[in-house]
């Protein structure tokens, strides 16, 4: 059979739509006419006890002037309020017990006066009693009104029912009775034309505005001044009654959550809501017996044709079925692997292998362009015009710290963007939106560890068929490193070319000041000692030997100054200098001097050393203007090639360490950039702003390189690194022996910010036999500890990182593993991280920059050490 014929069959079987939309059409049609019919047939009984309920009411008031409209109760209550007449009080019991006997049966009648004293009663113990806060009483002085609803012991409904007294237009008091409204209950359980579970309810409201049940109900016989339905259950047909609508309400629950049909009254004599209503389920009990029927019906119909559908599978419907869902799996998956079995040589069999060799095809380019994006080094992000994100490739991950799962379908404002550049963003994104092609872009983003680094965005709008943008493709690149080299750069080309400019001039000075001074002294020894001219000669020798000092200062920033290196043991400058040091920066400021021991020696001229000690010295005594901490450290370090690749004029190599620390007020990052630079200063009217660049030109020519760590509020610390002079050389053979002793097997979690950093510490221990687990900041390091924590041995993390600094991740490690390794590492001294209260006194430390062999030593005496 043909591919048209099968067609034709299948047409076929569409006959059964009109069928299924003609039963539907009078499922609805003739649920609509009953359910009209029962809203008629309950508005008819609504009418009904609306008029009964009116009728109790108008009863219940009909007695009420009755007792008050006699006229010897009016004068005997004039005559008891003028003269407090004791007869006339009589009297007026005498009345109200006769008309409670001819009148009705009422369990107690009261007469009020208008300072809200009970004047007369049919029960004698309440005369005397004062009622001026009931509400019966208030509200009788205006008009006749149902009040102070109660059950009695007998579980009766009962009520007081007051009204005002008058005689000639004058208001006398309050009449109250005191009656059982037992034609209430009768009335609710009068269920005649209401089925099984129809009902009425009456209700006023309470004094929160909710609805108080009157009556008991049929589900619940205990209702009665016992059930309140809240008033924002406006779904409930009492609730609305009482808000004064008088309507059918068809999609409506009661009291028990049951679905009903109601209609509502309300009374506003006595400001009651009445509903009557019936359940759903029974209402519409007639149409379900119908659509049983046609659903026989349907069910016979639609057998048959199930089994005409079976017949055709075979031929026409199973094929397109096994093509619907080869296609299906292309698109959930979005890899086209899926083929279909060729069976057949019709027109399906040319379809099938048409679409075998599509998903080939297709298969192969998705499998190329995959491998490109997940090796491509630059990092490859996709997202919808909605901003969501759809593709994030490995290189993306490296830069940005966060995972495929962790990207997809967010929001990149929500990962990368820092607040202060979405403005930034937003205008971009616009652009690529609107379809521009060159929207690209360098700006600052954030890592998942809360670091900022600086890419470089190259965006491009992708378009549907119709040249719709339907998404963005951006293509980044971390460029922080190469901004940083760059700008060391920079600022090393900077100090040079004013270093060459500053030494030419001073050097030419030099020569003007050497006359002047020397021709100055010259006359002064040829001059009498009483001359006049005396004084003025030499204000101007001091004038050109206080040049000549800024000359020589200005020479050594140059380098061009003349030298006498020697092998100098740094420690022992220090030690020198010590006393000096101590009157120098005064009693408010505590000295602490850390040098090690067997340090290496350097070559340099000791007294220019000495000179770039004392100007850190002072420069720190002044940040420190309210006292502080001074703290002088040597070491040992060993600069490798990693951090040569970070610091742009640092050579590779073993250099002693001179470290000046102090926790004063701290220099920001836009100072430090002009630190070094000849007459920057940030002292107002004081000092010449040279100190600082002479000690970076000593240490320049002495073949060092300095450094300095600062943040506002935690003080500063200057480095500085002269290569060391070594007596002697360990062999190679003995260096291997050493490092061989320093691998291990433990696992070592590595927690630093700088990623370059964490890199390199993660090779060194990997190629020393350490497992190790990194991460970028303390939450990741915590998720990561709480996966391995039987694992972890040793918790190496940098002191001070965002988000969370290291004290607080080791404590929140200790806590869960007691016997977990701590050490700790920093740029910034151990001493000065102990002033801050960041670490403690002794704790674990190893000081950045650090040579793989001081990494090593150090995680390997730490994890030796016993508790």
């Amino acid at each position: 059979m043909r591919i048209r014929e099968k067609l034709l069959t299948s047409i076929l079987l569409i006959a059964i739509v009109p069928l299924l939309l003609i039963s539907v059409s009078y499922y609805v049609v003739i649920k609509k006419v009953i359910i009209n019919q029962v809203i008629n047939h309950l508005d008819s009984v609504a009418t009904v006890q609306e008029q009964r309920v009116i009728e109790i009411i108008d009863r219940n008031f009909e007695r009420l002037d009755l007792i008050s409209s006699r006229t010897q109760l009016r004068i005997s209550m004039s005559e008891y309020l003028i003269e407090q007449n004791h007869k006339a009080q009589q009297k007026m019991n005498r009345i109200l017990h006769d008309a409670r006997a001819s009148i009705g049966d009422f369990r107690q009648i009261s007469v009020i006066g208008p300072d809200g004293t009970v004047a007369a009663s049919t029960d004698g113990k309440t005369i005397g009693n004062n009622c001026a806060e009931k509400e019966y009483f208030k509200d009788g002085l205006e008009r006749k009104t149902f009040s102070d609803f109660f059950l009695d012991i007998n579980g009766n409904l009962r009520v007081r029912l007051s009204g005002p007294l008058f005689l000639n237009h004058s208001a006398l008091g309050v009449v109250v009775l005191d009656i059982i409204l037992d034609d209430i209950e009768q009335l609710s359980r009068d269920y005649t034309g209401l089925g099984e579970t129809g009902e009425t309810i009456i209700a006023l409201r309470d004094s929160n505005g909710d609805a108080l049940i009157l009556n008991p109900l049929r589900f619940d016989q205990n209702s009665a001044l016992k059930k309140v339905i809240h008033a924002d259950a406006t779904n409930q047909s009492i609730t609305v009654a009482l808000m004064k609508e008088e309507r059918p309400m068809v999609n409506a629950v009661d009291y028990r959550g049951v679905p009903i049909i109601a209609v509502t009254r309300y009374i506003e004599r006595a400001d009651w809501g009445l509903a009557v209503e019936i359940d759903t389920e029974e209402a519409l009990r007639p149409i379900s017996r119908l659509s049983l029927v046609v659903g026989i019906n349907i069910f016979v119909y639609l057998a048959i044709v199930i089994v005409l559908a079976l017949i055709q599978s075979k031929t026409l419907t199973k094929p397109i079925i096994t093509l619907t869902q080869a296609a299906r799996k292309i698109g959930e998956n979005g890899h086209a692997r899926a083929t279909v079995d060729v069976t057949a040589n019709d027109e399906m069999g040319i379809l099938y292998r048409a679409f075998n060799e599509m998903t080939r095809k297709l298969f192969q380019s998705q499998e190329n362009l995959r491998l490109q994006i997940e090796r491509m080094p630059i990092g490859l992000i996709m997202y919808d015009t909605d901003l969501q994100i759809h593709t994030w490739n490995p290189a993306a991950e490296k830069i940005f710290g966060f995972t495929k799962e962790e990207a997809m379908r967010k929001n990149p404002y929500e990962l990368i963007v820092p607040p202060e550049a979405r403005d930034h963003v937003d205008a971009i994104t616009s652009r690529l939106i609107e379809g521009e092609m060159d929207a690209n872009s360098t700006n600052e983003n954030i890592t998942k560890g809360g670091r900022r680094i600086l890419c470089e965005w190259t965006n491009t709008p992708l378009k549907d068929g119709s040249g719709k943008v339907i998404g963005i493709l951006a293509m980044v690149r971390d460029i922080t490193e190469k901004h940083t080299l760059e700008k060391q750069l920079q600022q090393a080309q900077k100090l040079e070319a004013v270093g060459r400019l500053t030494g030419g001039v001073a050097h030419d000075f030099n020569n003007t000041l050497s006359a002047i001074i020397g021709y100055t002294d010259y006359i002064l020894r040829k001059l009498d000692t009483k001359d006049e001219n005396r004084q003025y000669l030499q204000e101007i020798k001091k004038a050109g030997e206080r040049a000549a000092a800024l000359t020589y200062q200005l020479l050594a920033f140059s380098r061009k100054q003349v030298l006498k290196p020697e092998v100098v043991d740094i420690n022992g400058l220090v030690t020198d200098l010590e006393k000096m040091i101590r009157r120098i920066i005064g009693e408010d400021i505590i000295l602490a001097v850390k040098l090690q021991t067997d340090i290496g020696r350097i070559r340099a001229d000791p007294s220019q050393v000495e000179q770039v000690i004392m100007n850190l010295v002072i420069n720190a005594r002044d940040a420190m203007k309210t006292g502080g901490k001074l703290t002088i450290e040597t070491s040992d370090v060993l600069l490798d090639r990693d951090y040569a690749d970070h610091h742009i004029t640092v050579q590779p190599g073993s250099y002693v360490m001179l470290a000046v620390s102090d926790d004063g007020e701290g220099i920001d990052r836009e100072t430090q950039e002009h630190i070094f630079e000849p007459f920057f200063t940030t002292k107002e009217n004081k000092g010449t702003g040279l100190g600082l660049a002479t000690v970076y030109g000593i240490v320049k020519q002495s073949g060092g390189n300095i450094w300095v760590y600062s943040e506002p509020g935690r003080g500063t610390t200057f480095k500085i690194y002269l290569p060391r002079v070594d007596e002697g050389v360990v062999s190679k053979k003995e260096a291997e022996r050493v490092m061989e002793t320093l691998k291990g097997t433990e696992t070592v979690l590595v927690v630093e910010d700088e990623y370059t950093v964490r890199n390199m510490i993660s090779l060194v221990l990997k190629s020393y036999g350490y497992t190790v687990f990194e991460a970028g900041n303390g939450p990741e390091a915590i998720d990561i500890f709480n996966k391995h924590k039987e694992q972890v041995d040793l918790l190496l993390t940098d002191a001070i990182m965002p988000k969370m600094n290291g004290k607080e991740l080791a404590e929140r490690v200790t806590a869960i593993n007691p016997h977990i390794k701590v050490l700790y590492s920093s740029g910034y001294t151990d001493n000065i991280i102990v002033q801050h209260g960041i670490l403690e006194e002794g704790i674990n430390f190893l000081q950045k920059p650090f040579a793989p062999s001081l990494l090593l030593r150090t995680v390997r005496t730490v994890l030796d050490k016993t508790d």
